[in-house]
């Protein structure tokens, strides 16, 4: 159902949170995954909407919490993480430039957690996880 579940893949261990994202929902997620005690952390994380004029502050903040925490793997998709992201992280405009990377360069042995708003529609990439 996309809202906090768990799934085994033949590669990896996901936790999918991709149905709805608001920066403490965002927090929240982040802030949970950092205290789970488990090797090889990926995020892929998408772009909270509908945040109006504070959309660039509120990315930011996520990406600072982001900055100062032990992940392995970071991969933003969506505009406004894209556009506070300053080349510190992968950023992709959409899931599908998402999933042309992943289809080469496949993710193995990680614990990833997926959040981001419905319409950043993640989802998609779990069938290439």
């Amino acid at each position: 159902n996309n809202r906090s579940q768990f799934k085994n893949t033949t590669s990896n261990k996901l936790i999918i949170d991709a149905y709805n994202a608001n920066p403490t929902s965002m927090l929240a997620a982040l802030k949970n995954f950092t205290q789970m005690n488990v090797k090889n952390k990926a995020i892929i994380i998408g772009d909270m909407l509908e945040l109006g004029e504070e959309s660039i502050t509120e990315h930011q903040d996520i990406l600072d919490y982001i900055d100062k925490n032990p992940f392995d793997k970071v991969f933003l998709c969506g505009e406004f993480f894209s556009s506070v992201a300053q080349n510190k992280y992968p950023t992709f405009r959409n899931a599908e430039a998402l999933i042309a990377l992943l289809k080469t360069s496949p993710l193995n042995g990680c614990y990833i957690l997926i959040k981001g708003s419905r319409g950043i529609k993640l989802e998609k990439v779990i069938d290439y996880l």
